[in-house]
């Protein structure tokens, strides 16, 4: 079974992820960061005008190597939860375009980098979207620290989560979406997310699911 884990930065995924690894003795595959291969992501923070058309497609690479492993695994019996999605990488890019990182033609290059890479891949059994209010988000990031997002506009904040709004409904249509309120405990967060996947789990026995069946495109 592949589960995929996704919300806007600072929601709880990676904290989500570790507590379903421990529950359902799945493997994990986390959120790529600088130590674990996102060179990028302190430049582009830095600088995001000249680096966020480098950094979205270093995560490409990142999250198609990822999911092609989680894919490999889950066809012979693991279940395997991704710290967020190549799918959700939608939204973030949208954000660039909006906020002038990128252009209209870096934004259809990614668009064709998508379209070849998407074919090759599994959706997900499940994707399970945390929802967090802004200002539940800007006390979160606070809290954890890191250096390199410590300068994030709220108004960045606040059209990642209009462009998930937009993003959801579409990625409903291709696969199982549920969306969650993440600003409950982390563990009241945990068993729901477990009663989905259970759930989802008894759907694909009845249904005889056979893995993988690739999707062609997005």
């Amino acid at each position: 079974m592949l589960i995929a884990v996704t919300g806007v930065i600072g929601v709880g995924k990676s904290t989500l992820v570790d507590r379903l690894v421990k529950r359902l003795g799945a493997t994990p595959f986390y959120e790529p960061l600088p130590g674990s291969g996102n060179f990028m992501l302190e430049a582009y923070y830095k600088d995001p005008a000249r680096y966020a058309y480098s950094m979205q497609t270093l995560l490409l690479a990142l999250r198609f190597q990822a999911q092609q492993e989680a894919q490999w695994r889950s066809s012979h019996g693991e279940i395997c939860i991704m710290d967020s999605s190549i799918y959700s990488d939608k939204a973030f890019l949208e954000v660039q375009r909006q906020c002038g990182y990128i252009d209209d033609l870096e934004y259809r290059a990614y668009d064709a980098l998508c379209s070849i890479h998407f074919g090759f891949l599994q959706y997900p059994d499940l994707l399970i979207h945390l929802d967090l209010p802004v200002e539940a988000e800007e006390n979160r990031i606070a809290a954890r620290s890191r250096e390199c997002e410590s300068g994030i506009p709220r108004e960045y904040l606040e059209r990642l989560h209009a462009a998930y709004d937009d993003l959801i409904p579409f990625l409903r249509q291709k696969f199982p979406v549920v969306v969650l309120d993440a600003s409950v405990s982390a563990d009241e967060v945990c068993e729901r997310a477990l009663g989905l996947i259970r759930a989802r789990q008894e759907e694909l026995v009845e249904q005889n699911s056979v893995w993988p069946a690739y999707k062609k495109g997005f």
